[in-house]
């Protein structure tokens, strides 16, 4: 039976868009209360009581309103985590995937080649598991995927992020450096998503694939031909997928970010000139970072559109639309 109790007007917001704080001593669980506002179609949120437990929170909640309302239900808990599997997770936007999606409660099996783990306070260490494999080599994809396997977890996702590139003149790229690039970026991702297909179909509430694509899959760029061309494989790969697994309960989705600040490119964009150069080539005036490509992976796992498969998402501040 829903219990219901008034509940005092949030002490703080975020600076997050959409986004409002209940401090501790404002709830009866003993721990922070992150809401997403919805200000016409009211709200729902989760909180971590504690790694063990997990408590669902339906709240009325208006920004002009000087109060709200919430009740809560313990759900039926699942033996064991639900678990994502992130390839790339060392660095760059895989490494801001793995940390958001453990940050939100999910246990994260990290795939690389270091087999590290996001370096975060945040979350707690156990949420995330660091795994060695490099995605291009077949021997190690299958000991990465018996691995997660071993652990015990219910595998409810995979994130596609490893990714490699060449800069090469088209009329000079040597076969070995495209494979290299197809391999990883295709053939990796797609090898990836068989192995772990026993595992996430027919599942409930279903499962979800992330494949990080790019916006250079649908735009002509010099001398990015491999990474172009595997790319635009990337998001064909997902359609296919989509359709095809649908019955399984598989959503596949393809997030093709744009111009993104990371670790790899620092040293590029430290050169005079070469940030306000890219920044220029996008409306919004300024390069994307990996912690917002990270943010719209998680709401995808969180909220399991299932309606929402087969579809490339661009985040890259319009660039890839602009006349």
């Amino acid at each position: 039976m829903l219990e219901q109790q008034p509940l005092p007007r949030p002490a703080r917001r975020l600076v997050t868009l959409f986004q409002v704080v209940v401090k501790p001593q404002d709830t009866p669980f003993g721990g922070e209360v992150r809401v997403d506002e919805r200000p016409h179609l009211g709200t729902k949120a989760f909180v971590f009581d504690s790694p063990a437990q997990i408590h669902a929170l339906s709240v009325d909640y208006l920004p002009s309103a000087r109060s709200a309302s919430w009740s809560v239900y313990t759900p039926p808990m699942r033996s064991t985590p639900e678990a994502i599997v992130v390839t790339g997770a060392s660095s760059g936007i895989g490494e801001a995937i793995a940390a958001d999606l453990a940050g939100h409660g999910y246990v994260v099996a990290c795939l690389s080649r270091r087999g590290t783990v996001p370096a975060t306070e945040v979350v707690e260490p156990a949420r995330l598991v660091g795994i060695s494999c490099d995605v291009s080599d077949e021997a190690a994809r299958v000991a990465a995927v018996d691995e997660v396997l071993a652990l015990g977890l219910q595998v409810g996702g995979l994130v596609n992020a490893a990714g490699f590139q060449v800069q090469t003149a088209s009329a000079e790229l040597p076969l070995e450096e495209l494979h290299q690039v197809l391999d990883t970026n295709l053939v990796g991702s797609f090898r990836m998503c068989q192995l772990l297909y026993p595992a996430l179909k027919g599942r409930d509430p279903g499962s979800l694939i992330v494949n990080i694509g790019s916006f250079y899959g649908k735009l002509g760029v010099p001398n990015f031909l491999a990474y172009s061309a595997s790319k635009a494989a990337l998001a064909a790969m997902t359609r296919t997928l989509g359709v095809e697994w649908a019955r399984d309960g598989i959503s596949v989705l393809d997030v093709a970010p744009g111009y993104i600040e990371t670790g790899l490119n620092a040293d590029f964009l430290s050169e005079p000139g070469n940030r306000e150069l890219l920044a220029r080539k996008v409306p919004v005036k300024r390069l994307g970072s990996s912690d917002e490509v990270a943010r719209l992976v998680s709401v995808l796992f969180r909220e399991r559109i299932g309606f929402l498969t087969g579809e490339t998402i661009f985040i890259d501040g319009a660039q890839g639309v602009r006349l």
